[in-house]
């Protein structure tokens, strides 16, 4: 949960995020017409997340080494 349009004295609203994890079966990048092409898009492993914090925000570094542990642990 995220405050959005904090005051001083209250909270205008709040965002609640749901964010879903999953495996890809392939790599390869295929967009969907009207997104971003294939070469605007990146793979990254969780090592590669940690080490470059001035890269990736926060949450990102956060989520996706969370995703890529727990995928990763079912699939083993």
């Amino acid at each position: 949960m995220e405050d959005i349009d904090v005051h001083r004295d209250h909270v205008a609203h709040r965002h609640i995020d749901s964010v879903f994890y999953g495996a890809a079966a392939t790599r390869e990048i295929s967009p969907a017409p009207g997104e971003a092409p294939a070469d605007a898009w990146e793979w990254a492993m969780a090592e590669e997340l940690r080490a470059n914090p001035e890269r990736y925000e926060p949450d990102v570094i956060e989520l996706g080494t969370e995703a890529i542990d727990l995928v990763g642990a079912k699939r083993s």
